[in-house]
């Protein structure tokens, strides 16, 4: 065998090991701050400022919603995926048991957060990941909904830019928050 199995499974295991402790420093000065994000949606595009961040994390919330809302939108989102397979729109999943999830998605953007905000505000290419708001905001039954946006970019030392700090600090909000649509872990 050209490798050994049980070498490099020790030093994945000092990897993580390391990087954990890396992502409760990091973790203990994320700060996140808000905007409304409902007029961005309008005019699919985000807040100049915002858009220059980089190495951030993001939830977008869903406010002045009634009880049925969360799950409409699954709904919604269930039938578009069905309709057009072209169009890559994030997993379903669900509502919560006890249904009171408001929060819509959580992401995270290594480059600037408006790059990755084209695949949710703006229309982008369909096999681009993202909400693609353009294919369902204006229906009727999502009107009345606002949109927060919640982001903390977190400053990466130069080491750190290219680990999976990002992608790990994402998981843990979508396993505690379990989101409507997204995955963990992309």
């Amino acid at each position: 065998m050209p490798f050994n199995i049980e070498e490099t499974t020790k030093n994945y295991i000092q990897y993580i090991n390391q990087l954990n402790k890396k992502l409760l420093d990091y973790s203990k000065d994320i700060k996140f701050n808000s905007i409304d994000l409902t007029e961005s949606i309008k005019t699919e595009k985000l807040n100049p400022e915002i858009g220059m961040l980089e190495n951030c994390i993001y939830f977008i919330q869903l406010n002045n919603i009634k009880n049925s809302d969360a799950e409409t939108i699954c709904e919604h989102i269930t039938n578009l995926k069905t309709e057009d397979k072209t169009t890559k729109y994030p997993r379903v999943n669900g509502i919560t048991e006890n249904g009171l999830n408001n929060i819509l998605y959580i992401g995270k953007s290594k480059g600037k957060l408006k790059s990755r905000f084209k695949s949710h505000l703006q229309k982008t290419p369909k096999g681009t990941y993202g909400l693609h708001f353009e294919n369902w905001i204006n229906e009727k039954k999502f009107k009345h909904i606002d949109f927060k946006l919640y982001y903390a970019s977190i400053d990466l030392c130069e080491e750190d830019k290219d680990t999976d700090i990002l992608e790990i600090l994402e998981s843990g909000l979508h396993l505690q928050v379990k989101p409507l649509l997204g995955r963990s872990g992309h």
